[in-house]
């Protein structure tokens, strides 16, 4: 665990858990979890929860770290629940994604719903059903949607996307595959999906590639329209989330790694650039930054402008002095280039052209 300490600073240490205090292996046994590989860890009411093969075990409620019956002759609500899935086909489970119907078990060929009757999630009351029979890929999990979840399946050569909505403990839930009408766009290798259910949007990607795969959706009155895409980035991806309405994405560039966010809602009060109507927005450029470090030399007369990064090989770099709208298109030497004139007290926006 990590454990922040009253100074700012962290600690990284083994977690003790807790011993058992009554009973014996017989009438408070260990966790089914001892002994197998665990395949994912999660927090579910307040319970932390452990995937084991086709186990699923939580924790004492609000004790974490207590996998024991409080007695040995009763049980209590708030005991640690232990439960496994079944099915005619081997479910072993692999991650698991919370609901307002329960709690979704993800294994590789089935979905189940781990539920319960009653307000109180006991282990008296919980119960596991099955709740669908698709293939998902175990190393990309699931990720919501708001009301729904969309997870991913493999084939040889390609991956497809599927949303699980209607998620219910009375009645089977809805399946739709998002990428039914480009069955062969994705490609195999992808193994990073992020979403954002503000924004409306499946984003999918391979770590060590440039190229993003994008689903955005509007949904009104039941009916969907939809469009996938393609982003390509300035390097490689290593990781991607969304914040609100912003799109973040981790890539490296030779030597370099930079954090670069996108923001999917552009405020017409805020932007950088004024437009003939009036209206203000921001540039459309990757890897933008707003007046960077620059010097003159009056006897060249020339701005030298230091980028805070060194140049991306193979791009295309624009600077765009909003005072005037001039747009340049320099020679980069390693981090910096040089405009004609002095343009110091000017606002000046640099990035690489889409």
């Amino acid at each position: 665990q990590i454990v922040r300490d009253s100074d700012g600073s962290f600690r990284y240490e083994p977690v003790t858990y807790n011993d058992r205090t009554v009973g014996d292996d017989e009438t408070n046994p260990l966790p089914s979890f001892v002994g197998k590989k665990i395949s994912n860890l999660f927090f579910y009411r307040n319970r932390l929860g452990f995937l084991a093969g086709d186990s699923v075990v939580l924790s004492k409620a609000g004790d974490f770290f207590n996998f024991f019956a409080t007695s040995a002759v009763q049980a209590v609500a708030d005991d640690p629940i232990d439960i496994s899935a079944s099915s005619t086909r081997p479910a072993i489970l692999k991650y698991a994604r919370s609901t307002s119907a329960g709690l979704v078990l993800f294994g590789e060929r089935d979905q189940f719903l781990l539920s319960t009757d009653g307000d109180v999630l006991s282990p008296t009351t919980a119960k596991v059903n099955t709740l669908s029979s698709f293939e998902c890929d175990a190393e990309v999990e699931a990720e919501s949607l708001g009301t729904t979840m969309a997870f991913v399946a493999k084939t040889p050569l390609f991956t497809r996307v599927y949303e699980l909505g209607d998620i219910s403990n009375e009645r089977a839930p809805t399946m739709g595959e998002n990428t039914a009408i480009v069955p062969e766009f994705i490609p195999s290798s992808a193994d990073s999906m992020t979403t954002s259910s503000t924004q409306s949007i499946i984003s999918i990607g391979t770590s060590g590639a440039d190229k993003l795969y994008q689903y955005r959706f509007l949904t009104q009155e039941d009916k969907r329209v939809s469009s996938w895409y393609t982003w390509t980035l300035t390097g490689n991806l290593l990781h991607q989330f969304f914040d609100q309405s912003t799109f973040y994405a981790v890539i490296t560039s030779g030597d370099q790694v930079f954090v670069n966010s996108f923001d999917l809602t552009q405020a017409n009060e805020s932007g950088f650039l004024t437009l003939p109507t009036g209206e203000k927005t921001d540039v459309c450029l990757d890897h933008w930054v707003v007046n960077p470090e620059a010097s003159y030399d009056d006897t060249e007369d020339e701005t030298t402008i230091t980028l805070p990064y060194t140049h991306l090989t193979g791009s295309t770099l624009a600077a765009i002095d909003t005072n005037d709208g001039a747009v340049y298109y320099p020679e980069v030497s390693g981090s910096t280039f040089t405009i004609d004139g002095d343009i110091r007290g000017d606002d000046i926006v640099v990035g690489y052209i889409y």
